[in-house]
This record gives structure tokens, sequence and C-alpha cells, in this order.
């Protein structure tokens, strides 16, 4: 019995000792609300969801451990809490390295932007050509912006920011000083237009950067009587081919779609979008290429202008739809009324083309090395071979020979910052070993403003190269400066406004990816990338 009894106490004081120790051991539960989160292996930390779910970050100084602090930790996922102070000047500090934000364009700045804007001859600002038109300067040669990267003097970050937008500014002044289009310019009496703009033509260029007639000449293209009309030119889509008052021939392509409309389907679908002539016309411009012909809107009245001084053969494809006065012309995909185009009554929007002179005629119509096949399920052999430019462009004439490839990949940024996927020829001058890449017929432009076409740009990321003096002009227009001075050029165009503000959004968002290309090409393969040729620096034409 007594043993029994002893038995009973020995049990009793284990159970007590057992007991206390649980109390004294267990960590300390602060209940809120019925939830509670493991911190660590000895704390627990409340969480407050009576204050808008914000946590109360606790940091724990563990005295054995030389006041080392232990971050909290968030058990359904086993990560580390950072506290919130921590948070936030991290991310802050982060964004800061990372980027900065234009104000007066709202996209964020390439780091190393200011560093190509800075670094101006310091006698340029008191030197520099001013354009009487607007007074702005002129920008004289993109080696005032150089790619080479200076270290500024100044480590104040608010002051660099500051001083990149200021160079932002001035950048945009000096472009638009150079390429905005002065409608109030009148040629000198007795002068020709079309006759000035024939002598500007080189085999190098159709017209020079900087001359103050652009915008006479486009307003005689845009307002002088036309004398004749006929059918167009060969090929798939519908076009007028005018004679205008001076003996000038120009093509007239007409308007299909709105512009808010959005083309979908394969990226070469639709039909011409003629005021995608337009914008392409003034973004060749605006590359340095100076490649393409002359384009502007214009309306006119099919009733009054066009059908008094109308071939025979045009005349017959008139024909009348909800009062409407339509006609369907002649060319491969016009085959009747069903293909036909209407103006709004008798109105008709369109774009006026320049043709060249008769002194500058084509050669060959040369296939493009990356022409589609235009068949579902068929691809052409760049569209699976990645060896394709080096293999089979690089040792084929007349593609290998200098000039021309990278006139190719000029015209291959061109096409992708305008999201044309329809470049299946290409035309030269004939007689001209020196010859341009001409880029014509650039209207399957500006189809979906929310569809960057990777395809376009195979041929920059296939063959690794790309001109000096155009991955000079492309780091210039990054940042939003591409798409505010397309916008202002573009609003001197009779048929204002020519492109929807998602179309220009895209232009900054393609190049910012032709940007990534070139940089990747260079990561790569090294400064070879970028190619100097006798064809980057050329003197003006003497047109006067």
């Amino acid at each position: 019995m007594r043993i029994h009894k002893l038995k009973l106490l020995f049990f009793s004081i284990v159970i007590f000792i057992l007991y206390i120790s649980y109390k004294i051991l267990q960590p300390e539960i602060k209940e809120n609300r019925g939830r509670r989160e493991l911190v660590g292996d000895e704390d627990y930390i409340n969480v407050d969801t009576r204050n808008n779910n914000k946590r109360d970050d606790i940091l724990k100084v563990d005295s054995n451990k030389n006041d080392r602090v232990i971050p909290p930790t968030r058990p359904e996922f086993g990560h580390v809490v950072e506290s919130q102070e921590k948070i936030d000047e991290t991310h802050l500090r982060n964004s800061q390295e990372k980027e900065e934000i234009n104000p007066r364009f709202g996209h964020n700045i390439d780091p190393g932007l200011h560093q190509v804007h800075h670094d101006i001859k310091s006698d340029h600002d008191t030197n520099q050509d001013i354009n009487p038109r607007f007074g702005h300067a002129v920008l004289e040669n993109d080696d005032d912006y150089p790619l080479g990267a200076k270290d500024h003097n100044d480590n104040n970050p608010n002051n660099i920011k500051g001083e990149m937008v200021a160079d932002q500014q001035k950048l945009l002044r000096k472009l638009l000083g150079t390429y905005d289009i002065d409608v109030g310019v009148e040629l000198d009496q007795g002068i020709s237009p079309w006759r000035f703009a024939a002598r500007l033509v080189t085999s190098r260029q159709i017209h020079p950067d900087n001359f103050p007639e652009l915008g006479a000449i486009l307003h005689e293209m845009s307002t002088r009587r036309i004398l004749a009309a006929d059918v167009g030119y060969k090929g798939t889509q519908l076009k007028l081919s005018l004679l205008l008052e001076g003996g000038q021939k120009v093509a007239f392509k007409p308007k299909w779609f709105s512009r808010d409309h959005v083309i979908v389907g394969q990226p070469y679908d639709g039909a011409d979008r003629h005021n995608g002539e337009i914008a392409a016309f003034h973004l060749n411009r605006l590359l340095g290429f100076n490649r393409s012909p002359l384009a502007v809107g214009r309306v006119v009245n099919l009733e009054k202008e066009i059908k008094p001084v109308a071939s025979e053969r045009l005349l017959n494809t008139f024909f009348y739809k909800d009062k409407n006065t339509c006609f369907y012309g002649k060319c491969l995909y016009c085959r009747g009324e069903q293909d036909g185009v209407c103006g709004e009554g008798a109105s008709l929007e369109g774009t006026i083309v320049l043709w060249l002179d008769s002194k500058w005629k084509f050669g060959k119509h040369i296939r493009h090395p990356w022409q589609r096949t235009y068949k579902d399920g068929i691809q052409a052999r760049w569209e699976y071979d990645n060896n394709y430019c080096n293999n089979v462009v690089k040792v084929t004439s007349p593609n290998n020979k200098p000039p021309r490839l990278l006139d190719l990949l000029d015209a291959n940024v061109f096409d992708y910052i305008i999201g044309n996927a329809d470049r299946h020829h290409y035309e030269t001058f004939l007689n001209h070993s020196d010859s341009m890449v001409v880029m014509l017929d650039s209207a399957k432009s500006f189809g979906n403003p929310y569809l960057d076409e990777p395809s376009i740009l195979a041929p920059l990321r296939q063959c690794c190269m790309l001109r000096k003096s155009t991955w000079r002009r492309l780091k210039l227009l990054q940042n939003g400066i591409l798409s505010e001075v397309m916008r202002e050029i573009l609003s001197k165009d009779p048929i204002a406004p020519v492109l929807t503000e998602p179309h220009l959004m895209a232009m900054d968002r393609r190049l910012a990816t032709i940007v990534n290309a070139v940089n990747l090409c260079i990561a790569k393969n090294g400064e070879k990338v970028l190619q100097e040729d006798s064809f980057s620096k050329l003197p003006e034409p003497f047109y006067r």
C-alpha cells in the first residue's frame, strides 16, 4: 500500500514538473481575432487585421548573438519578411538606379541617354544654325550626340535628371527645326515645284535632310489642278494615276479605313492604308534615310476633279452606292463593284505620292531576300534557318555587294517601326552601282498598333549588322522623342490627324525593341556589328 502511494506521488511529481516545463517553454501567443502567425522558433508576431490589414513587423534582437537583427519569416511561404521601411527604402533605391521618368513625355529614360545627349560640343550652342521658320536650332550632325559615354561631373541625381530633361527638350527643338513642315513657304516666282523636286534626287537620296521648300512642294501636290486621271500603274492595290498642272505625274491612293480601324489576321493582310504612306514618308526623313518619295494627304472631288478628266477605261469603273460616288479601277484584285472604293458623297480622301523624274529609271524588279511565301503552312527558308543571312544573303549577288545589304537592313528597321510585313520586292536605280534601295509602297503599314510582328525584324536579328549612322539616329529618337516629333510633323498634313495615339506609341515601343536587338548583337559579336561605309555620310546635292 505504501509502495502504491509512493508510485502515485512519483507520477504526480513528474506530471507537475512536465506541466511547469510546458508553461515555461511555451511561446507566448497573442490572439487577435483568432489569427496567429509564427515568426521564429521563439517568438510570435501579432497581425492586426483591424487596421486595414497592415502588418506591424517586429524584429527580434537576440542578445546571445551580439544583438544580431533576425528578420521575421512567413510560415506559409518560408520567406524572410523585411520591415516595411526597409522594403520601401530598397524599392526606392532600385528605382533610382534602374530608371528615371521623363516628366515631359511620361516615359522611362534610358540610363545612358543623358550621356548620349549631354556630351555636346561646348561651342555648339553658341555657333549653331537657327531655322528662321520655327526659331529652332537645326540638327547639323548626329555626331553632336555621340554614342560614347562620358562621366558627368555633377553627382547630384536631381541635377542630372533635370539636365537629362533639358537635353531632351533641346534635341526635340533641333529635330523639329530640321524636319518640321512649314506650309507657309512659297517658291520664288517662276520656279516649278516639280523641276525643283526633280533636281533634289541623287543616287543615294530622293531629297536632302533640311530644305524649307519641302512645305511648298507638298502644298502644290495637295492643291494643284488635276489635268488627267487614269487607272493606276500595275500592282495588287487600287490606285489612280493623276497628272497635275505643270506636267507632274502622281499616284493617288484612296482611303479605305477609318483612322482607328485595326487590321487583324496575317501581318500583310488588308488593303492599303493611305495615311500609312504619309507617316512612312516622314519617318523615313526623320531616320535620315530620305529614300521614300514625297507623300501628302489630299481630298478630291470625284465628280468635279476626277470624272471630267478621266480616261474611258477609268470612267467605265465608276458607280454609285448609297448616294456615294465609287469606282473600282484596274488592279490585280480589282474585279468589279464589290472591290470598289466609295467617297463620302463625291469627296474621297487619299494620299498623293510624287512620281520620280523620268531621268531616274528603275532597274530590274528585285526579289527581296526575306520575301514571304504568302501561302498558309509554307515557310520561306529565312523563317526556319537562323543562319540564312550568313549562308545565303551574304554570299549571293546582288545583296552581298555594298551598299545593298546595309540598305536592306536600314529598310528593315524602317519597316518594323511602321509594321510593314509586305516588303516582297525592292527597286534600285538603273545604271547606278551605288544606288540606294528605294523604299516604295509603304502603305501596308500602321495596320495594328497593338501587334509588333517579330518576323519583320528577322533580317536585323539574323545578320546582326547595322550602319553606325542609323544606330546613332535610333538612339537619339528613344524615350518618346520619336512619337513627339512625328506627332508635330504629321499635324501639318492636310488630312491630319494622320495617325492615332496608339500608332504613335507603337512606334516608340518598336524602336525600343530594335535598340534591344542591336544591343544583344553587340554583346554577342562586339562593336563590329556597327558598320561604317562610304554611303553613311553624303554631301547635300546642289539644287539651286
